[in-house]
This record gives C-alpha cells, sequence and structure tokens, in this order.
C-alpha cells in the first residue's frame, strides 16, 4: 500500500492524508486506480531522483535501486525527456 509518506514529493505542506484522494482520479475499478496511483508515484520517484542527480542517470539509477536500461526505459515510457 502506499503511504503518503512514501511519496515525499509535493505533499509536505499538506496537512491532512485525505487531501491526497483529490489528486487522484478514482474512476473504474479499485484496481484501475492503484494501477494509476502506483504510475504516478513511481513517475514522480524517478523524476524527483532526476533532479536530485541534475539528470546523471546512473547515479538515479543506483538511487532508485534499478539497472541504468530500467531507468532508462522508464524515463522514456513516463515521457520524462
Amino acid at each position: 500500500m502506499i503511504q503518503r509518506e512514501d511519496l515525499n514529493f509535493a505533499f509536505e505542506k499538506r496537512t491532512q492524508s485525505e487531501d491526497f484522494i483529490h489528486l487522484l482520479d478514482l474512476s473504474g475499478s479499485l484496481t484501475d486506480v492503484s494501477n494509476r496511483a502506483s504510475h504516478a508515484a513511481e513517475r514522480a520517484k524517478i523524476k524527483q531522483a532526476l533532479d536530485l542527480t541534475n539528470w546523471n542517470k546512473t547515479q538515479a539509477a543506483e538511487m532508485l535501486d534499478v539497472s541504468y536500461k530500467t531507468l532508462l526505459n522508464k524515463i522514456k515510457d513516463y515521457e520524462l525527456e
């Protein structure tokens, strides 16, 4: 389960965890909602790692504990470049 603390970007100033719900599209099945939330969190975490490393992909991959190739694929999938 994704905890608010796991998404330590943009939510730090929010005072209630329920505020997070307003940022998600809750339409569809539970699986649909879960997949969208997971993808949003993954995209944000990748972007955060890239920003923290000044877009050094080798360092970002190490920070995220994924292979360099996996990171490149996810950057492409999430259209981050």
